[in-house]
C-alpha cells in the first residue's frame, strides 16, 4: 500500500495542478516543459538497471547476514552510478543545439529558453540516475515507507513548481532551476537515509572490483529490456500517426493513458516482493513459493473488479470523462486494452521472482525475440482495424508477456507445480477468467446500458462470494476479516 500510494498520489498532484500549467504557460512552452521531461527520462536510462541490480543485492547480503559487504557492495554501485549519470548529462547538453534548432520545432522566439530547459535538465540527470541507485539501496532494505516518505513530495513538486510559477511569473527555465534543486534534495536527503540506515558507509569510500562486476553484470540484461520498452510503448502511437491521422492517435491514447494507470498495482506489488524474494531465497524456497502464489492472487484480485467495470461501462466511462465523440470512437479500444493489461498483470510478480534469482537475462531475451513479431502485428492490424486493430496488437503482446513469464517463473525459477493448488492460485485464475470471459460477451451483445449494469453486479456478486470460497485459504479468510472487523 505504501509503495500504491507512492506512485498514485503525484499523479493527483498532477491531475490537479497540470490545467493551471497548461493554461498559464500556453501551449509552445509547455510543449518544451513535457518534451523536456520526456528526455529527461530517457536519459534516466542511463543508470543501466543498476538501481534494481542494488536492491537485489543489498536484500541478499541482509538475508545472509553479510553486513561488511554492504559498504563496498553500496559504494561500488554509487559511483557506476555517478560516473553513468555524468555521461547521460554530458550527451544531453551536448545534443541540446541539435535538438532545439533542428530536430524539435521550436519557436525562433523561444529557442533561447528552450536550450536553457534542456541545459538544466542535463544537470538534472546525474542527480536522477545517482537517486535511483540510493533509492535501490533503501529498497533493498524493504524501508518502503522512507522510500515514499521522499519519492511522493519530490516527484510532486515536478507538477507543482510550474504551477506554482504561474501567478509569479516565472520564466520556465526558473521553473526548470527549482524543479532542479527539488532533485538535489531528494538525492541528498535518500543519502542520509542510507548513512544512518547502514552506519558502515561512515568509514569511508570503498569500491570493490567483485561487487562492480557483479552489479554490472546483472544490470547489463536489465538495461536490454529497458532500451526494448520504450518501442513497445510508443511504437503503436507513432504508427497511427503516420498511417492515419493525429486524431487518430488522440482516439488511441487517452484510453490507453487512462487504463495503464492500472498498472500501479502490480509494479507495487513487483516493487515490494523483489528485495523479498532476495531475502527469503537465501534460506526459504518454500516461503517464496508461498510469497509468489499470494503476489500473483491478490494482483489478479484486485485489478480483475476494475476491469470488469471498464469492459461493461466503457461507453458510458469515456462519454462522461471526455464526450461522445471519444466514446465513439475510444470504446471497444478501452475494453480490449483492459482485458490485455489484466493478463499482462501475470507477469509482474513473476518478474520479481526472476529478477531476485539472477535471471534478468530470461527478461531481455524475450523482449529481443518478440519486439519484431509485435511491430509487424501491430503494421498489418493497424492497416486493417485502425486504432482498435493497434489495440488488438498491444493487447496479443501484453498477453503473450504476462503468460510467458508465468510459465518462465516455473520451468525458470524452480518453483513447484503444488503451487497453484496449495495457496488456491489456480483456483482464483479460473474465476478471474470465467467471469471476465461472461462480461465481455454480455458487453458485446447487449447496447442496453440497465441490462449491462445488472450483469455487472451479478457478475461483482459472485466474484466476490466464489473469490471468499475458493481463492481465499483459511490465513486469507482470517487476516482480511480481522482487517474488515478492526476498521469497523
Amino acid at each position: 500500500m505504501l509503495n500504491v500510494i507512492g506512485q498514485a498520489a503525484p499523479l493527483v498532484v498532477g491531475f490537479l495542478a497540470l490545467p493551471f500549467t497548461v493554461r498559464g504557460l500556453g501551449p509552445e512552452r509547455f510543449g518544451i516543459l513535457s518534451l523536456s521531461w520526456v528526455v529527461l527520462g530517457y536519459f534516466s536510462l542511463f543508470e543501466f538497471g543498476l538501481s534494481r541490480a542494488t536492491t537485489k543485492f543489498v536484500a541478499e547480503a541482509i538475508g545472509k547476514g553479510e553486513q561488511q559487504r554492504l559498504r563496498g557492495l553500496i559504494w561500488s554501485s554509487m559511483a557506476f552510478h555517478i560516473i553513468l549519470g555524468l555521461l547521460g548529462g554530458t550527451i544531453l547538453a551536448a545534443s541540446t543545439p541539435l535538438l532545439v534548432e533542428h530536430l524539435l520545432k521550436v519557436p525562433v522566439a523561444l529557442r533561447h529558453e528552450a536550450r536553457i530547459t534542456l541545459l538544466l535538465m542535463a544537470c538534472s540527470v546525474p542527480v536522477v540516475v545517482a537517486s535511483a541507485g540510493l533509492r535501490g539501496v533503501l529498497e533493498g532494505d524493504q524501508r518502503f515507507g522512507l522510500v515514499n516518505a521522499v519519492k511522493i513530495p519530490s516527484t510532486s513538486l515536478t507538477f507543482i513548481i510550474p504551477a506554482v510559477g504561474v501567478p509569479l511569473a516565472w520564466s520556465l527555465p526558473l521553473d526548470v532551476f527549482f524543479m532542479l534543486l527539488s532533485r538535489v534534495g531528494a538525492g541528498v536527503a535518500y543519502l542520509l537515509l542510507c548513512l544512518r540506515l547502514v552506519p558502515s558507509l561512515r568509514s569511508g569510500f570503498a569500491i570493490h572490483g567483485r561487487e562492480l562486476r557483479a552489479l554490472v553484470g546483472f544490470g547489463g540484461w536489465v538495461s536490454v529490456s529497458n532500451t526494448i520498452g520504450p518501442i513497445l510503448i510508443y511504437f503503436d502511437r507513432f504508427l497511427i500517426g503516420s498511417v492515419l491521422s493525429m486524431a487518430a492517435v488522440a482516439y488511441y491514447a487517452a484510453p490507453y493513458e487512462a487504463v495503464t494507470k492500472l498498472w500501479i498495482l502490480p509494479t507495487s506489488a513487483a516493487t515490494t516482493l523483489l528485495p523479498a524474494f532476495s531475502v527469503v531465497g537465501t534460506f526459504d524456497r518454500a516461503s517464496v513459493e508461498r510469497l509468489f502464489a499470494l503476489g500473483v492472487k491478490y494482483v489478479v484480485l484486485a485489478m480483475a473488479p476494475l476491469v470488469m467495470v471498464i469492459v461493461m461501462l466503457a461507453h458510458e466511462i469515456l462519454t462522461v470523462w471526455l464526450g461522445a465523440d471519444y466514446a465513439a470512437h475510444s470504446t471497444l479500444v478501452l475494453q480490449i486494452l483492459a482485458i490485455g493489461i489484466l493478463v499482462h498483470s501475470l507477469g509482474y510478480v513473476p518478474w520479481s521472482l526472476l529478477q531476485a534469482d539472477g535471471r534478468p537475462d530470461v527478461t531481455s531475451k524475450f523482449h529481443m525475440a518478440h519486439v519484431l513479431p509485435y511491430l509487424g502485428l501491430a503494421w498489418v492490424l493497424v492497416h486493417r482495424y485502425g486504432i482498435t486493430g493497434a489495440a488488438a496488437a498491444w493487447a496479443v503482446r501484453g498477453s503473450a508477456d504476462g503468460l510467458f513469464h508465468f510459465w518462465a517463473a516455473y520451468r525458470v525459477g524452480r518453483l513447484s507445480r503444488h503451487t497453484l493448488r496449495d495457496h488456491s492460485l489456480g483456483s482464483a485464475l479460473l474465476i478471474v477468467g470465467a467471469l471476465l470471459a461472461g462480461l465481455s460477451c454480455a458487453a458485446a451483445l447487449s447496447d442496453n446500458l440497465a441490462l449491462r449494469i445488472m450483469a455487472l453486479v451479478g457478475c461483482l456478486l459472485a466474484f466476490t462470494l466464489a473469490t471468499w470460497k475458493h481463492a481465499l485459504d483459511h490465513r486469507d479468510r482470517t487476516v482480511l476479516a480481522s482487517i474488515l472487523g478492526s476498521g469497523g
